[in-house]
């Protein structure tokens, strides 16, 4: 995996799946966000589906298509190696365009599916994955992140 770099207040990052429900980014920062540290945003020329096998979710490239999203705005040291930690089986970070509500554009990490995950012909959408795997993921997410190391 090819991880953000752990620089405190430097980086937005683009979630677009599982971490843009407030229960399972609360559980993965070890934190609540702040209304402030989150704003609605889109990425162009892609779509997102459910990876084959899992409940998550994939980007693949879609010319005219847009994924919405969050972007969680200067990003903290600890939270930066939390996502890291979390993602870092099956993802890799990027940096993309990204667009925001009020038109403008930022540059933004996001993490990507590795080619080992394959995706799926389904769209992922997030009230579906809410009701039907949600639950078992926040279960899973505090053995995902037990032995996550503090940053350094």
């Amino acid at each position: 995996m090819i991880p953000i770099p752990v620089t405190p207040g430097k980086y937005q990052i683009f979630l677009y799946g599982t971490l843009t429900d407030r229960d399972v980014l609360a559980r993965i920062l070890a934190r609540t966000l702040s209304a402030d540290e989150l704003e609605a945003a889109w990425l162009d020329e892609f779509r997102r589906v459910q990876a084959l096998g899992a409940s998550y979710p994939l980007l693949v490239p879609s010319l005219g298509a847009e994924v919405p999203g969050l972007l969680l705005r200067s990003a903290a040291r600890a939270d930066i190696a939390r996502l890291n930690h979390f993602e870092s089986c099956e993802y890799w970070a990027e940096r993309h365009v990204v667009r925001l509500e009020d038109g403008s554009a930022c540059n933004a990490w996001l993490y990507a599916g590795l080619p080992t995950l394959e995706p799926s012909q389904e769209p992922w959408d997030l009230a579906t994955w809410q009701r039907e795997h949600k639950a078992a993921f926040l279960a899973q997410c505090d053995a995902w992140m037990a032995d996550c190391p503090e940053p350094g």
